[in-house]
């Protein structure tokens, strides 16, 4: 509040996912392509981001021998929240309005319980040229026992 003090706020949220199957036959081919639409909104007095559209396509076993690989492209435009930006001015670190990021990901498995996962963003601040563009490049592994 205006005098420093924290506000406690709610925090709610939702998002909507499209999935479609483009190529393949369902629950036949390994090999199958499906493609993704997700739009999501959060409460913009407490999350940065207040509205966001992912759209991508996922190939399940896209090399031979690999049925259990999964590859990845997608786009995501984010729009981040007037409150977070008005913060982030006042800190020195102004932030853009949106923020645009093009993702490659692959998922291979390495054994039945083992798996790896490196994924790249590339990402576009728009709304402030003096923000130059950044990447982000992760590198998770799954186990399961």
């Amino acid at each position: 509040d205006a005098s420093g003090d924290p506000v406690k706020r709610v925090d709610a949220g939702y998002y909507f996912l499209f999935e479609h199957q483009l190529t393949g036959e369902a629950g036949g081919s390994a090999r199958r392509a499906t493609g993704f639409l997700r739009y999501g909104h959060a409460n913009a007095s407490i999350n940065a981001v207040e509205h966001s559209l992912q759209t991508g396509v996922t190939v399940s076993a896209p090399f031979t021998g690999r049925s259990n690989d999964e590859a990845g492209i997608g786009v995501t435009v984010a729009k981040l929240g007037d409150k977070y930006r008005q913060v982030a001015t006042n800190a020195g670190d102004p932030a853009p309005v949106t923020e645009l990021i093009y993702e490659l990901s692959y998922r291979a498995a390495i054994t039945d319980w083992l798996a790896i996962h490196p994924d790249v963003q590339w990402i576009r601040y728009r709304g402030d040229a003096s923000l130059n563009d950044a990447w982000a490049v992760t590198l998770r592994m799954e186990a399961g026992f």
